[in-house]
């Protein structure tokens, strides 16, 4: 009696075990997705992911250019105010004139930047999209960091001016 009910529990495990796995191989095997469609959605997954990455970097390269863009106002400002008190400026005046054209460049390359990266959905090679993205954020930045650059010079070039002008007298 002891031994018949073991080998009641024992085959009614097995069986249960054999349905069970029955069950899922059978809807792994009819319902789940084909090698085809889940590395095409993986890749249209990483181009998403890509996309948004390439959208955030135009954002904060966009900050940036503002912030250097605002410091350049206030700069030229500052040397308006400077040029009607008699101060000669015209150094700083140059610097800050460059400075205004490289931020215009690097706005332009985000410009193109944000075009191609619209293109990325689209191509029938993302990798070239994805390096010419690349490329004109590189040349963003160095147009930024060029524009950085020049306005420091116009701002030290104002101190120089309104130093020498204050020594003079």
């Amino acid at each position: 009696m002891k031994h018949a009910k073991i080998l009641i529990v024992a085959a009614t495990f097995i069986f249960v075990a054999a349905m069970v796995s029955m069950l899922f191989v059978g809807e792994t095997k009819a319902q789940g997705p084909t090698n085809a469609e889940d590395r095409a959605d993986r890749k249209a997954t990483r181009l998403e992911r890509i996309k948004v990455r390439g959208q955030n970097i135009v954002e904060r390269t966009t900050i940036r250019v503002d912030r250097v863009l605002q410091l350049n106002t206030k700069a030229g400002e500052i040397a308006g105010k400077m040029e009607q008190k008699g101060k000669d400026v015209s150094e700083a005046r140059a610097f800050f004139e460059t400075s205004s054209e490289k931020i215009a460049s690097a706005r332009a390359a985000l410009n193109e930047a944000t075009t191609i990266l619209t293109q990325l959905e689209t191509a029938e090679n993302p990798l070239t999209v994805i390096q010419n993205f690349k490329a004109k954020i590189i040349e963003a930045y160095a147009a930024l960091n060029a524009a950085k650059q020049n306005t420091l010079k116009g701002i030290k070039a104002l101190k120089g001016a309104s130093g020498a002008s204050a020594s003079a007298n």
